[in-house]
């Protein structure tokens, strides 16, 4: 059994994807590990929202129970540009499991991440200067990857993390490795060990490339990719802004009524809908929590709608919230949509099925 802690639940849909592409059979559980057998169990914690110390013994308490279990190797997937308190999580683990700390390989040199000289690059550009360095909670203020690592956990104990700057790095970075069972990094990191491990060939891969159908599309995220979408969008979906003005109290009562109606018209006439944040919404909130709370009420409210079969999710602290408020703890992967886009089916719920997607990553719409 292979068990994956991931510190939010889109970086854990990426690894669920991966595994799929393989044929293996997964639970996907929020917060607790499940009693159930299977190929690989993924955990999602949403840890990177919390406090560094609560991190730490999050994963402290997932370490305990896995102690006794019988697992094969355990992967602690990370944020690909070290968002989150990585070092801090790593150190609960490394305690219990009584092992050295590992190598830290954050890059996935598919989507353009690398690192090179110590310094993170995204397209050639350091991370500082991309859109990671106006992160509201984890801005990038420097690209050197010792640096982001130190600015972000006040844990100090001894670490590595590799130069990779292209995919033929990260395969022969995978060949080193002989025994170890804890291992850190991002999803490309994952998929290397596990062809490694398990003597998958890259060309057993299978990805579907079935459209979704009579779906809302929710971006969560506050990244500049679904800004940009808006700009540049010309697919033949409606695109709804929500009015920043609901994120007011006064305003939310009178007025959430009227919204739920011009979306459910929206989603009626076109069968597919795409809602977004108004890019300024952050200025209607203190705080991120305050942000996400009052999203879960104007979500909540839409999810009435019951012609919508399908939902897609963008940011994994939104995502996990909605899944949360709506009391889902275990989530059946069904199929990668594309790559780092995994479809779930949840049964019994109002949402039958819900699609995740990095806020970070591109906008592309060959699944829509």
């Amino acid at each position: 059994m292979i068990v994956v802690i991931a510190d939010d639940i889109t970086g854990a849909a990426e690894i669920a994807g991966i595994c799929l592409r393989y044929g293996l059979k997964i639970i996907f559980a929020l917060d607790e590990l499940p009693n159930q057998d299977a190929d690989v169990i993924i955990l999602a914690c949403d840890s990177r929202s919390e406090k560094e110390i609560d991190a730490a013994k999050i994963h402290t308490h997932i370490a305990n129970d896995l102690n006794n279990s019988n697992y094969e190797w355990i992967f602690k997937k990370c944020d690909s540009v070290l968002r989150g308190y990585v070092i801090s999580e790593i150190e609960a683990l490394t305690k219990i499991f009584h092992v050295k700390v590992p190598w830290i390989v954050p890059v996935n040199p598919a989507t353009g991440r690398i690192i090179r000289q110590g310094e993170y690059l995204i397209d050639e550009i350091p991370l500082h200067k991309t859109a990671f360095s106006n992160d509201p909670d984890f801005p990038a203020r420097t690209s050197c990857v010792n640096e982001l690592i130190a600015d972000r956990n006040n844990v100090r104990i001894p670490f590595e993390i590799p130069d990779c700057e292209n995919q033929d790095k990260l395969i022969n970075l995978a060949e080193q490795l002989q025994h170890e069972k804890l291992f850190t990094g991002s999803s490309a990191w994952f998929h290397e060990i596990l062809l490694k491990k398990m003597y998958f060939n890259r060309k057993d891969a299978i990805i579907s490339s079935r459209k979704i159908e009579n779906f809302i599309v929710f971006n969560g995220s506050l990244h500049p990719s679904g800004k940009a979408f808006l700009n540049t969008s010309d697919n033949k979906y409606p695109i709804e802004i929500i009015p920043p003005e609901l994120y007011l109290d006064y305003y939310f009562n009178s007025n959430i009524a009227a919204f739920q109606q011009k979306i459910r018209h929206a989603f009626e006439v076109s069968g597919g809908l795409f809602l977004f944040q108004h890019p300024d919404v952050i200025k209607y909130c203190n705080n991120t929590i305050q942000l996400i709370n009052r999203t879960m009420q104007i979500i909540e409210n839409i999810l009435t709608i019951p012609e919508a079969d399908q939902w897609m999710i963008t940011g994994g602290a939104t995502c996990y919230a909605l899944l949360k408020n709506l009391n889902i703890k275990i989530l059946i992967p069904e199929e990668e949509l594309a790559p780092g886009v995994l479809n779930f089916r949840i049964p019994g719920k109002k949402i039958r099925k819900i699609a995740v997607k990095p806020g970070s990553y591109p906008w592309g719409v060959n699944f829509i």
